[in-house]
């Protein structure tokens, strides 16, 4: 079962799965089966070619990219930040967005889905396949310096404006790492500064944003932040990710790490639901899966089949938004 295989139908070499070039076709069916999170047996089918190597690259080396996996046959898939822009891309020069705090003062969520789908577009035409964006932490203090990357002090404006951009970008096939979960508003990356809340004020502002995002934007891709919640780093934090998120919001899709400090534990973020790591180089020093802290063989399967979930669920949304605008 390969997800993606030569125009002849035979299977892809690492190397054609990683050159952009290469004339790769998709297995629709499979997609369309794998687009079903539920569909137990299709996905231990699929999930059983994987090999225990592929599996550690897969969810250690996320930096801006998702490793290609030749025993499933899929490519690699390139991933930018946001969210003012592709940064890093090749027209990341010559295509600038409204800073999100300017669309914050819109109100408009029309246009919000049409900047969505012009980055779509724009992604599509220099295949990137991920998006760190948008942003819905709030304006909690005037002088943050990341408050250009956020809509509004308002949970429900920037829950509802996230959602629509997600909306188009999706369309066209581009997964939108909502950022930064959560309650990361103070500015430069608070790595290891502890966040102290009541979980009503958590629920009622803080997370009101992604939750509307998720859901009603149909997100398929979250990006966790670098502080802690009280005493527990975001990546680590199994009541976010796992049960909030997932079990209690229906998430179907892959989360990311913010960057990367020592203070972060790979085997923890995966048992917590954090799937990917946002590493640039393969170092020993960040401690493999299969290291001296062993990792439950459920949660790193689990970590492959969100990540390739989120890449199945952009794939296939996009193909029926061709169908169905011809």
């Amino acid at each position: 079962m390969y997800l993606f295989t030569n125009a002849d139908g035979s299977k892809p070499s690492l190397s054609a799965l990683t050159d952009e070039g290469a004339k790769l076709v998709c297995n629709e069916t499979l997609l369309r089966q794998l687009a079903d999170y539920d569909n137990t047996e299709v996905w231990n089918t699929f999930l059983s070619q994987i090999t225990r190597d592929e599996t550690t690259a897969l969810v250690k080396n996320g930096g801006c990219h998702t490793e290609a996996l030749a025993s499933l046959g899929i490519p690699r898939a390139v991933e930018y930040d946001g969210p003012s822009g592709i940064y890093g891309s090749t027209l990341s020069n010559q295509i600038g967005w409204p800073s999100a705090s300017l669309i914050g003062c819109g109100w408009n969520r029309e246009l919000a889905y049409d900047m969505g789908r012009s980055v779509g577009q724009q992604a599509k035409q220099e295949n990137v396949s991920g998006w760190y964006a948008p942003g819905v932490n709030l304006h909690r203090n005037p002088y943050t310096s990341r408050n250009y990357e956020y809509y509004s002090e308002d949970p429900i404006l920037s829950g509802y404006l996230a959602a629509e951009v997600i909306r188009g970008a999706k369309n066209l096939g581009l997964s939108c790492y909502v950022k930064h979960f959560s309650v990361s508003e103070g500015g430069q990356n608070p790595a290891q500064v502890n966040t102290w809340l009541t979980e009503q004020a958590m629920r009622e502002v803080y997370l009101k944003s992604f939750e509307i995002a998720i859901k009603k934007g149909g997100a398929n891709a979250v990006m966790s932040a670098f502080n802690d919640i009280a005493d527990v780093y975001c990546g680590h934090n199994q009541a976010l990710l796992t049960d909030i998120l997932r079990k209690e919001w229906g998430f179907r899709g892959s989360v990311v790490t913010d960057w990367w400090g020592e203070y972060m534990r790979i085997d923890k973020c995966v048992l917590a639901g954090n799937d990917k790591m946002l590493l640039m180089t393969d170092t020993e020093q960040y401690m493999p899966l299969g290291g001296s802290t062993t990792i439950g063989d459920n949660a790193a399967r689990d970590a492959v089949k969100h990540i390739i979930y989120s890449k199945v669920d952009s794939y296939v949304t996009t193909l029926d938004y061709a169908k169905q605008n011809g």
